[in-house]
C-alpha cells in the first residue's frame, strides 16, 4: 500500500508539471442564434476529462477582438494563423436537430416515458497548425426520463459527454501510465473509462504516410493483451491483466472493447 502511495504521489507531481493544452468554446449555433446550455455542458465534460485547460467565454472573446477576428474568420484563415494569445485549439459547431417523443407506459396506463434525441456538427481547429483538429458527428438519444424536459436535458449531457471523450481521445489516446504485477494504470479517470468495461492493448509499430500529402494514415498495431477495469478514481483508472500475449509497457495504447467483442475475446483466449 505504502509503495502504491508514493506512486500516485510521485504521478500527481509529474502531471502537475505538465502544461494542458487550453481550448476555448465558440459558438455552438442553432437555427438563427446559439445555445448557451449545450455550450456550457461541452465547457463541462471537458473539465472533467482532465485534459485541458478551458479559457474563459471572454477572454476568448477579447482575444478575437484584438485580432479583428471572428470564429468563422479564425476558420476560413486557418491556414495562415500560428498561435492565438495562448489557445491552442477552439471548438465550435451546430445543433442540427432537437427531436422529443413520448411513449404510453406498457405497465401503467397513462404514464409515459419521454425520450430526446440530437443531432450535432462539431468541428476543433489546431490554432498552433491551423488545421481541423477534429470533425465529428454526434447523434445521440436519451433514456426514458418523466418529462421533455428531463429527456432534453440527459441527451445534452450525453451529446456533450461524447464530444469531449473523443476530443480528449485524439489528442491524448488511452495509455498505460504504469505497471505493477498484474495491476495497469490507465491515464484516465471515471468520467470517461467504462465501469467494468474491458479494453485491448497495443504497441504501435511505424506509421503509414500518404507519400503525396504526406499525412500519417495510420500505423502497425501488435496485440499485447487484455484487461479488465477493476476501480476508476478521479483522474486514473486501474486495469487487471486478463490475458497477455506480450510485455506490456509504459506508454502502450489502449482500445476500448464493446461488450460483445469483449465476450467473444474472452472466449477465444480462454479467459473466465
Amino acid at each position: 500500500m505504502k509503495k502504491i502511495l508514493i506512486l500516485l504521489l510521485t504521478m500527481g507531481i509529474l502531471y502537475g508539471q505538465v502544461s494542458k493544452p487550453v481550448i476555448g468554446i465558440g459558438e455552438i449555433s442553432w437555427g438563427r442564434g446559439t445555445t448557451e446550455t449545450f455550450r456550457s455542458e461541452i465547457e463541462i465534460a471537458l473539465a472533467e476529462t482532465n485534459k485541458f485547460e478551458l479559457i474563459e467565454r471572454q477572454r476568448m472573446a477579447d482575444i478575437l477582438k484584438e485580432q479583428s477576428l471572428s470564429v468563422t474568420g479564425l476558420v476560413e484563415g486557418a491556414g495562415k494563423i500560428g498561435g492565438l494569445g495562448g489557445i491552442d485549439y477552439i471548438l465550435y459547431g451546430s445543433v442540427n436537430s432537437v427531436d422529443t417523443e413520448s411513449v404510453e407506459s406498457l405497465f401503467f396506463e397513462g404514464e409515459y416515458n419521454y425520450y430526446a434525441e440530437v443531432s450535432m456538427s462539431i468541428k476543433v481547429v489546431d490554432i498552433n497548425t491551423g488545421r481541423i483538429a477534429l470533425t465529428l458527428s454526434v447523434k445521440e438519444r436519451s433514456g426514458g426520463e418523466d418529462t421533455d424536459d428531463l429527456a432534453i436535458d440527459d441527451v445534452r449531457r450525453r451529446a456533450a459527454k461524447k464530444i469531449a471523450k473523443e476530443l480528449a481521445f485524439k489528442v491524448f489516446p488511452i495509455k498505460v501510465v504504469n505497471v505493477a504485477g498484474n495491476k495497469v494504470y490507465i491515464n484516465y479517470g471515471e468520467t470517461v473509462i467504462k465501469d467494468k468495461g474491458g479494453y485491448k492493448i497495443v504497441q504501435l509499430g511505424g506509421g503509414f504516410v500518404d507519400p503525396d500529402t504526406g499525412e500519417i494514415l495510420g500505423a502497425e498495431e501488435t496485440y499485447i493483451g487484455m484487461i479488465q477495469i477493476e476501480s476508476r478514481a478521479e483522474k486514473y483508472s486501474i486495469g487487471k491483466i486478463i490475458h497477455k500475449a506480450g510485455t506490456v509497457n509504459v506508454g502502450d495504447e489502449l482500445q476500448p472493447l464493446s461488450n460483445k467483442k469483449f465476450r467473444s475475446l474472452k472466449k477465444k483466449y480462454k479467459v473466465k
